[in-house]
């Protein structure tokens, strides 16, 4: 692991001619707490780096010459939210996580499906307008999915998705962050028959969880969080198809939580036969 702030003698200052001229082995880079670093050095040098993180950098404005990063493989940026321009369009990446960086969504909408590599890809986003989603059909290979992280003020009642996901056929994982406006889950997701793991946190107005849920035949893992007003699951013959669920956790749900203590509560005969229930991290 490097940090930018240890090498900084290593660093030319960044102007249009700056580069990180040393460490061409360096395989794992950090980049923190820059608050009035605008523009990143070219990175050319570094013909090694399987992973990048960028976090905290207020100014940061533009990324040079990360597609000469080609051995590059995984691709984080947090907290970026001058961020405009990363160049992004590399075909070798595989993971590629994105929250706090707004201006940078219209850019990567156009770029995303060259992404065919990608296995991960997560977007938090206070602007759904801007996701890429309607290109997320062509990441063949997409295994991981995480969407959401919306502000309160958006005025949205459903959740954004696209219509088509057909090509969607090696998504295992999905993770989907709500707010408090939206009073159902994306009925596409019935159709990834291959979802092994489903999360849902922070939809404060879903009430009861949709029937569809018993199509996900090879679901395994089910969490369901911070859905203050959920109170009731799908049908006990929509669990019953759930042949492979084998974990449970509901975390800061008082209402379903309530409902489902053992042996009492009314939501308990659906997922008695779970082998793994943990409510606020008390295994049931």
């Amino acid at each position: 692991m490097g940090s930018l702030e240890e090498w900084s003698d290593a660093m030319v200052p960044s102007d249009s001619s700056s580069s990180i001229k040393v460490f061409p082995n360096l395989r794992d880079l950090t980049i923190s707490d820059l608050p009035k670093l605008a523009v990143l050095p070219d990175m050319e040098n570094l013909t090694s780096l399987k992973e990048l993180e960028i976090q905290e950098c207020g100014s940061l404005a533009c990324i040079r010459n990360l597609n000469s990063l080609a051995s590059l493989e995984s691709l984080h940026l947090y907290s970026c939210p001058a961020l405009l321009d990363a160049s992004l369009d590399m075909e070798n990446l595989r993971e590629l996580i994105i929250s706090g960086c707004d201006k940078l969504n219209p850019s990567l909408s156009n770029n995303l499906e060259k992404f065919t590599s990608l296995e991960r890809l997560e977007i938090r986003s206070h602007d759904p307008g801007c996701w890429p989603i309607m290109v997320l059909h062509r990441l063949a290979n997409l295994r991981s999915l995480t969407l959401g992280g919306f502000s309160d003020i958006l005025d949205l009642d459903h959740f954004p998705w696209p219509h088509s996901i057909t090509n969607l056929v090696s998504l295992e994982t999905l993770r989907l962050y709500g707010w408090p406006k939206i009073t159902s889950l994306p009925d596409q997701i019935q159709h990834i028959s291959t979802l092994t793991s489903l999360e849902i946190w922070e939809f404060e107005g879903l009430e009861v969880l949709p029937e569809w849920m018993g199509s996900l035949r090879n679901l395994r893992e089910l969490w369901i969080g911070d859905c203050s007003n959920l109170r009731q699951l799908p049908s006990a013959e929509a669990m019953r198809h759930l042949t492979n669920l084998n974990e449970l956790r509901i975390y800061n749900c008082p209402l379903l939580a309530k409902r489902c203590i053992k042996g009492s509560g009314a939501e308990w005969p659906k997922i008695a036969h779970i082998p793994l229930v943990v409510i606020d991290f008390n295994k049931v």
